[in-house]
């Protein structure tokens, strides 16, 4: 009841509402991400695709370069 009266006050639908209610409760620390907060999951995901993306251009000039001298 509480979080429908508040909904109705700052102007948010009563589910975006409950949904960040259910997110904050889950984990406190790392709720509101804005701003560039990630959670340590989301920073380790982002490292290992800039490592991907690095490692497959090595391959392709790798490859390149093994056509070039054959």
């Amino acid at each position: 009841m509480a979080t429908a009266r508040a909904a109705k006050q700052v102007g948010v639908h009563l589910t975006a509402l409950s949904s960040w209610l259910r997110e904050y409760k889950a984990d406190p620390e790392h709720a509101f991400r804005d701003q560039g907060k990630l959670k340590p999951e989301q920073v380790e995901i982002e490292e290992l695709r800039r490592e991907l993306a690095r490692m497959t251009t090595e391959r392709d000039i790798l490859r390149k370069a093994m056509a070039y001298f054959a």
